[in-house]
C-alpha cells in the first residue's frame, strides 16, 4: 500500500505557535503570543482526538452493529474519515516552518542573554531556556509518534471506505472485519495518544504564558 499522508501531524501544531511569534517586538511578547498559539494548536489537536473519536465509533456501528439499510451508516463512516484527512491536510503547510520557527525562536533568546552581565541571572535564564527548549522537543516527539501511527491509520480507513464503496453488503462488511478490528484498536491508540500531545501543549503554553496567577478570591 503506497503511504497517502505525508507530514500529516508531526510537530505541525507546535510550528502554528511557534508562527504567531514573528512580529513581536520583546521577548515577552513573543513568549506570550508562541503561549496563545500553543493553546490555539492544543485545540486543534483535541479537535482531531474528537474527530477521531467520531470516525471509530460510525467505523464500529457500521461494522459491529450494521442496519437493515447499510448506505446511512456507510455515509456517516465516509463523511467522518473524509473530515479526518481534511484536518490532518490543514496543518500540513505549518510542518515546514516548525524547525525554522523554533530556531528563530530561540535564537533571539541567545541573543537576549548576551546582554545580561549578572553570573547568576544568565545562568538562570540559560537554565530557563534549556527547560522550554526540552519542552518543545518533549512535543514534537510526541506528535512526531502520534504521526507515524495516523499514516497507516488513516490508509486503513481509506482502503475500508473504498472495499465497501464497490461491495456494500453484508458480505463486504463481513470481509472487512479483521482489518477493521485492527484499525479501531489502533484508532483507541492514536486517539490517546493525541489526547496527552495536547494536554503537554496546554502545559507548555502555560509554562510560556505571560499571565500570573489567578487573583485570590475574597
Amino acid at each position: 500500500m503506497k503511504p497517502i499522508v505525508n507530514g500529516i501531524l508531526c510537530a505541525t501544531l507546535l510550528a502554528s505557535a511557534i508562527i504567531v511569534s514573528g512580529c513581536a517586538s520583546s521577548g515577552y511578547s513573543k513568549a506570550s503570543d508562541t503561549s496563545k498559539g500553543m493553546d490555539k494548536a492544543g485545540n486543534e489537536v483535541e479537535a482531531i482526538v474528537a474527530q477521531t473519536q467520531l470516525t471509530l465509533t460510525s467505523l464500529s456501528n457500521l461494522v459491529n452493529h450494521p442496519a437493515p439499510d447499510l448506505v446511512p451508516q456507510y455515509k456517516a463512516f465516509s463523511s467522518n474519515t473524509k473530515k479526518l484527512a481534511s484536518m490532518s491536510k490543514s496543518v500540513d503547510a505549518k510542518a515546514a516552518d516548525m524547525k525554522k520557527r523554533a530556531a528563530a525562536y530561540f535564537k533571539e533568546w541567545d541573543k537576549g542573554m548576551t546582554n545580561i552581565s549578572n553570573p547568576e541571572l544568565r545562568a538562570t535564564s540559560e537554565s530557563r531556556r534549556a527547560d522550554v527548549s526540552s519542552s518543545f522537543n518533549q512535543v514534537a516527539s510526541s506528535l512526531q509518534r502520534a504521526k507515524a501511527a495516523f499514516d497507516p491509520f488513516l490508509l486503513d480507513l481509506k482502503d475500508i471506505q473504498q472495499v465497501l464503496d464497490l461491495d456494500l453488503t453484508q458480505g463486504g462488511i463481513a470481509s472487512i472485519q479483521k482489518v477493521a478490528a485492527e484499525g479501531i484498536e489502533h484508532g483507541e491508540e492514536l486517539r490517546a495518544s493525541l489526547s496527552d500531545a495536547a494536554k503537554q501543549i496546554q502545559a507548555l503554553a502555560a509554562k510560556m504564558s505571560a499571565q500570573g496567577p489567578p487573583a485570590d478570591k475574597k
